[in-house]
């Protein structure tokens, strides 16, 4: 008998990329209005409001991707033997990592490092709530997006197993229950708790996404008031590295060294 999972999973991916431009879509408009109150009668951007206005555009992209909370105790505990976990094992992989490899490592334990000084001061940066559920909208899409792709799978799998049993009444018998979805139903846990080869599970994912997006955000932002160049500009700039539809870079954009 053969299963066929692909449209399943594909119509996830398909929804989930559509509801990610979505998100992306408020995003810069966001963005943009930040840069747009900040501009004066010509559309330019005084330099020395850089740093306030890239801070205002870190916290508002931070906030799509993760909340920052100020964790119970407990919780803050869970949170230092988990990052110490990811640092140890970032700082072992060094030792024998090629030159391009260490300048990725080093990086990673950066942003560890980041979020392990936010933790010193009470703060998680949390994707998930404590009971599983996204606390993110980011997270949300990520999270329904992968649960409805395995429970599709598992799904599918399921049927055509029952569909054997029904023809194997002693086997049928000795099973406490039948292999169904709700039998299954502990696999789902797998999507927020499977570890990829960083020791990274769906939360550090999503950060890691969310970090990456604002320090290039940050960089369009940065270099393009140091260039003198006018908020609309800059907010162009945005659309080509948010929209996933993009299909040619601006000469500005590859100007600030970002590879797209």
């Amino acid at each position: 008998m053969t299963i066929n999972t692909r449209s399943v999973q594909l119509a996830a991916y398909r929804l989930s990329e559509q509801q990610i431009t979505d998100l992306f879509e408020t995003l810069i408009d966001r963005i943009t209005g930040i840069l747009v109150r900040e501009a004066d009668a010509d559309g330019l951007i005084s330099a020395q409001r850089t740093r306030e206005i890239r801070d205002t555009v870190q916290q508002v992209v931070e906030g799509y991707f993760v909340q920052r909370v100020n964790a119970p105790i407990a919780e803050r505990e869970l949170e230092l033997e988990h990052l110490n976990s990811l640092i140890d094992k970032a700082r072992a992989e060094l030792d024998d990592a090629t030159q391009r490899q260490r300048t990725r490592l080093l990086g990673r334990l950066s942003s560890l490092t980041d979020r392990l000084n936010l933790l010193a001061g009470g703060i998680v940066l949390r994707a998930f709530g404590p009971n599983g559920q996204p606390a993110t909208e980011y997270a949300r899409i990520i999270y329904t997006g992968t649960s409805t792709a395995v429970e599709g799978v598992i799904d599918a799998h399921a049927v055509m197993m029952e569909q054997v049993l029904a023809n194997d009444a002693a086997l049928l018998q000795a099973l406490a229950t039948p292999p169904n979805l709700a039998a299954m139903e502990a696999f789902g846990d797998g999507v927020l708790t499977w570890a990829d080869t960083r020791g990274y599970v769906l939360s550090d994912r999503i950060w890691s996404t969310g970090e990456a997006t604002a320090a290039r955000i940050d960089a369009i932002v940065r270099d393009g008031i140091m260039q003198g160049r006018a908020a609309v500009d800059i907010a162009r700039d945005l659309e080509y590295f948010l929209r996933p539809t993009r299909r040619t870079v601006p000469a500005s954009v590859a100007v600030c060294g970002i590879t797209l």
